[in-house]
């Protein structure tokens, strides 16, 4: 915002304890003067009845019940981009990949000022009773809302999914449906909302394809990105199998967790050596950064290795 109107806002906010903000903007701003003021209204670019909507929220007549659609940082520097932002006079260069808004935040474990999908009301909402039930090839979850304040208002219940199976980049949990529900005082609803096969999905960059994986993901329900209210989880069995390709990289402690390469490590050679150095309490943790090409300092040949690595990605 302009300096000079931070500095309006926050000399009034000196003589008078009582003062409410409303911000008419196109995109996040920073507040030095966030502690100041009572509250704060955002109105965004709302058109030319922005004044007479903003008076009825002000008054009481409407409570207001958006939500957040970006994340609002405590400081400009906390941004993914504040490094490369304006470096260049020719190119911007945008480098957070899958990890803008909430998903940065949220894999850096920052604070934000105010979280994505955030948006306060003059009523409460108390969330209970999750439930995810498989039906018809898709989840259907329920979730118990009830207005436990004295005001009328709605409510945005928003389902975030949280992939906890597939060995790729991802974020920490991604949003994938939403559902405004409108409660008068003390009311209490049961809120259905349907996931599809598209909400537990990652593209897989090499096939051209989008791809879903057998095992675990967490359905998590909220009043925000930062305000989990329920988890459940769910566990898919109709996608790809997870098991990354084997290669000279991979950790040989990774080898020894897999349950689908047990019996090649047990009728091995190769794999009874493995399982006896890492049976070995001085050796289990130097070998969880070891790479299976580092079996060839053991005494193993190349071609050993090589078989190994065959066999376990036949399996």
């Amino acid at each position: 915002m302009p300096e000079n109107q931070n500095r309006l806002i926050q000399e009034i906010s000196q003589v008078n304890d009582n003062v409410v903000v409303v911000l008419q903007n196109g995109s996040v701003v920073a507040m030095p003067w966030i502690h100041q003021v009572k509250a704060i209204l955002e109105t965004y670019l709302a058109g030319e009845t922005v004044g007479e909507a903003t008076w009825d929220v002000l008054k009481g007549t409407v409570n207001p019940s958006g939500k957040l659609a970006e994340t609002f940082p405590q400081r400009v520097e906390d941004n993914p981009t504040a490094l490369t932002f304006n470096a260049s006079t020719i190119d911007e260069n945008y480098r957070e990949g899958l990890f803008v808004g909430y998903r940065y935040y949220d894999k850096k474990k920052l604070a934000p000022l105010f979280p994505f999908g955030h948006g306060l009301s003059y009523t409460t909402f108390a969330y209970q009773d999750l439930t995810v039930e498989e039906k018809e090839n898709n989840f259907i979850l329920t979730v118990t809302l009830s207005n436990t304040g004295k005001v009328a208002g709605s409510e945005v219940v928003q389902v975030y999914i949280s992939n906890q199976t597939s060995n790729i980049e991802k974020p920490e949990k991604e949003l994938k449906q939403f559902e405004k529900v409108y409660l008068e005082p003390n009311e209490t609803k049961k809120v259905k909302i349907v996931l599809d096969d598209s909400a537990f999905m990652w593209y897989n960059v090499d096939k051209k394809d989008w791809q879903i994986d057998d095992g675990s993901y967490l359905v998590q329900v909220g009043s925000s990105s930062a305000d989990i209210r329920l988890t459940q989880e769910v566990t898919i069995q109709k996608g790809t199998k997870t098991h990354p390709e084997v290669t000279s990289d991979t950790y040989i402690a990774d080898i020894m967790k897999r349950d689908d390469l047990k019996d090649l490590i047990a009728t091995t050679e190769f794999g009874k050596t493995l399982n006896n150095l890492i049976g070995d309490d001085s050796n289990s943790k130097m070998l969880e950064n070891i790479p299976l090409r580092a079996a060839e300092m053991m005494g193993f040949s190349p071609a050993q290795v090589k078989a190994f690595i065959d066999k376990a990605n036949e399996k």
